[in-house]
């Protein structure tokens, strides 16, 4: 091949790496600006319903801390299921609990927007969620033993102008409210909460939540055996590569 021909395949080569590193990227802070947007919609929330909840037997977190996650509070507590102090983690698949229908727990979903009048939530709710951002889909993990204090959260967000669904095994419920449908409205949701108790943490299900939940950072650590024993393991590490982690 003539030197010329050499020089052009060398510039289109580099060419194609930039273009492939400049995706990569726009992908990455694609994703960094809508996790960003979801964290500050989930404080904002968080933050409006201090005020709505005071006095009402339900508290709110607005921030985790080492000591929030150590213990479980004394009374239910509204908080971001990001954080949420989830172990052990579950075995199977999230994706195949979903489509299996196994998942039966308890769920709150809320979005913001103007129903029809007179119009049934049944029919209104999944309407208003199509057409609604994803910072306005609003999904409430909690153990069905706290409903009292998920029905409390409930008014408040229908004060704030939300159409809301409580989800709970064995109620007469809508046919679409099904646990299948559960974990599209999770998948779906912009604002993933959790009624943090006593509970909650011993709840399979809310643990099973706290580990899907978009943008959670999962972390392990690398570790060599030899003829059967344990020989060594890496530092910890964080990221997609932990996802079957055991």
């Amino acid at each position: 091949m003539a030197v010329g021909g050499w020089r052009w395949l060398l510039v289109g080569s580099c060419w194609l790496l930039v273009m492939k590193t400049g995706v990569r990227l726009l992908f990455a802070l694609t994703l960094a600006l809508g996790l960003g947007f979801a964290a500050t919609a989930r404080a904002s929330l968080l933050g409006e319903l201090v005020v709505s909840l005071r006095g009402t037997g339900v508290a709110v977190r607005t921030t985790w801390s080492e000591q929030a996650k150590s213990a479980a509070p004394k009374t239910p507590t509204l908080a971001s299921l990001h954080g949420f102090p989830a172990s052990p983690r579950t075995p199977k698949p999230r994706a195949s609990l979903f489509k299996a229908r196994v998942f039966e727990d308890a769920a709150l979903i809320a979005v913001s927007g103007k129903p029809r009048p007179k119009a049934s939530i049944a029919r209104e709710l999944p309407r208003v969620w199509r057409r609604a951002p994803p910072s306005k889909r609003v999904y409430i993990a909690f153990a069905r033993q706290d409903l009292a204090a998920a029905t409390t959260v409930r008014r408040a967000l229908e004060k704030k102008g939300y159409l809301c669904f409580i989800y709970t095994p064995g109620q007469r419920r809508p046919a679409w409210a099904n646990p299948a449908e559960l974990g599209r409205y999770f998948r779906e949701a912009g604002l993933h909460l959790v009624l943090d108790s006593r509970a909650a943490r011993s709840s399979k299900g809310v643990r099973f939540e706290a580990h899907a939940v978009p943008g959670k950072k999962t972390c392990c650590k690398l570790c060599y055996s030899l003829n059967g024993m344990l020989a060594g393991c890496d530092q910890v590490t964080c990221g997609g590569q932990c996802a079957n982690a055991r």
